[in-house]
């Protein structure tokens, strides 16, 4: 991943209540085209559509990037997270996830050993904005690599 991308994304524990939790596993070949799907006083939230795979069941993947306003209490100022996402109900789940300093440097990264359970996304909300998103973007590839 490219580290000026890395230096766009945050993680707040606000972000942590809202989703889950996000980021580091091995990312799809394309090149990261970020798109902004919501964005406040706060924070920024983009989507990497080009990388948006579709892993079979209903689920879609991609990465997340938080971009935020202020320092998180944790010194953050950018996270980037990868996440699951299903429809009917809306959900998602985080697979790994990394706060990151001003300079691009990493503060947490989290890559647990199994997958969270499913979070509902409430309506409304910065996750319904990314959801929407990723299910109206064109997907790049498949769990089979296709």
């Amino acid at each position: 991943m490219k580290r000026s991308a890395i230096k766009l994304l945050g993680l707040s524990l606000g972000l942590l209540l809202l989703f889950g939790a996000a980021p580091l596993t091995t990312h799809a070949e394309a090149p990261n085209v970020w798109a902004v799907v919501d964005k406040d006083d706060a924070q920024t939230v983009l989507v990497d559509r080009a990388n948006v795979i579709d892993l079979g069941n209903g689920v879609r993947q991609t990465w997340v990037q938080f971009s935020y306003a202020r320092k998180t209490p944790e010194g953050a100022t950018s996270s980037i997270g990868l996440f699951h996402f299903v429809r009917n109900p809306d959900r998602l789940r985080n697979v790994q996830d990394a706060l990151f300093d001003a300079s691009g440097n990493a503060i947490y990264v989290r890559r647990p050993e199994k997958l969270e359970d499913w979070s509902p996304i409430p309506p409304d909300s910065t996750g319904k904005a990314v959801i929407d998103y990723v299910f109206s973007a064109p997907v790049s590839g498949s769990a089979e690599g296709k």
